[in-house]
């Protein structure tokens, strides 16, 4: 066993704020192997492997004042919004506190952000086809001025958000079907499969105005274990 700072405190120091979940996943197998005199990498490890690199992170945890790996995200909240459209709009864009971006770099799309000129809806409404013709066209008139084309989305895991502006005069919809409704037209539109979904922030934002509308952002996002060691599910029920 290493003296003074613990490994991970060493390799975790040196990585940058940016750094991907693949970088911290190999900073601990760099910290496991100075503790333990292993020779272990991602690549190389094995489920046996996995297994105990995740009890020795579980026990420095524990044996630590401060949990050795978490670490801070920056995150920036307005004070106050201006006006409705401005807090619609920061939700749409709000940085995802769980998820980790795919950058462009690696291969990802770029990020989209754009609007659905529809009143928010559910699937249960009766005029259900109409709303989805309406959607459809707001979205396949939308998509020209995207950056990102339905096929540079194939595989990739989605970020989304989706902000529903309803007048306040208008029946409340359940946020759950608000979201479902909408993202079934995207499907197909903007990306292939609405199962690349992996997480989806939802809100409904209800005003005296007139407008009514969805704001849309997706974002692709690294794949949700990326940064686990062990991907076995340690989780038993009785």
């Amino acid at each position: 066993m290493t003296e003074g700072p613990h490994p991970l405190q060493i390799e975790f120091a040196a990585l940058s704020r940016e750094a991907g979940p693949q970088e911290r996943v190999a900073a601990v197998y760099r910290a496991y192997n100075t503790d333990t005199g292993a020779t272990l990498g991602p690549d190389t490890a094995g489920p046996d492997d996995t297994a105990a690199v995740r009890l020795w992170l579980s026990g420095a945890e524990m044996s630590q004042q401060a949990a050795l790996t978490w670490y801070k995200k920056p995150f920036l909240q307005p004070w106050v919004h201006g006006s409705v459209a401005a807090k619609a709009n920061w939700l749409r864009q709000a940085p995802c506190p769980t998820c980790h971006p795919l950058p462009d770099s690696d291969g990802g799309p770029p990020h989209m952000y754009f609007h659905v000129r529809v009143p928010p809806f559910s699937k249960q409404v009766q005029a259900t086809s109409v709303m989805w013709t309406a959607t459809g066209r707001s979205l396949l008139a939308e998509r020209e001025h995207l950056g990102a084309r339905r096929e540079q989305w194939r595989g990739v895991g989605i970020c989304a958000s989706v902000v529903g502006i309803q007048r306040d005069t208008a029946r409340i919809i359940d946020v759950d079907n608000m979201a479902k409704a909408v993202l079934d037209i995207l499907k197909g539109i903007v990306f292939p499969d609405d199962r690349q979904i992996q997480h989806l922030s939802v809100n409904r934002v209800r005003h005296p105005d007139e407008s009514a509308f969805y704001l849309i952002g997706l974002r692709a996002v690294r794949p949700d274990l990326a940064d686990v060691i062990d991907p076995a599910c340690q989780v038993r029920f009785v």
